[in-house]
């Protein structure tokens, strides 16, 4: 198998980013490479391609969208996801000072009832 296949059947077979970027390394450092361009790109495309097939299948079914497709999409769609994202980018733009970020995390403003920061044992925030 070349390096190139292996590199796409490891980002592709296996589940998680880190496992498939290790079962790349693993044969080379070019399968690496390429297990990760292929996982990260397969993470990337998963949201565009359930919303594809969520439409698909709910206009295959004969339901009838009342107004926009936008306005559709826009109802159904999760949106604690745009927080994650938000806080995602802020804290990596390092919008957050350590302190502050810790507070956030005790005081569990999401309905989250697990405690974020005590999840690492080192000085890292999660």
């Amino acid at each position: 198998m070349s390096e190139r296949a292996y590199g796409v059947w490891a980002g592709l077979s296996v589940d998680n980013t880190a496992e498939a970027t290790a079962a790349g390394a693993l044969y080379s450092d070019n399968a690496g490479k390429i297990a990760v361009l292929t996982k990260t790109t397969r993470n990337a495309m998963i949201g565009f391609v359930v919303l594809g097939a969520a439409l698909f299948f709910a206009a295959r079914a004969g339901r009838q969208f009342q107004g926009s497709k936008a306005r559709f999409i826009w109802k159904m769609f999760p949106k604690f996801v745009l927080g994650f994202l938000l806080f995602s980018t802020l804290a990596s733009l390092a919008f957050f000072s350590k302190p502050t970020a810790r507070e956030y995390c005790k005081s569990q403003p999401l309905g989250i009832s697990a405690d974020l920061c005590r999840r690492r044992p080192t000085d890292q925030l999660p």
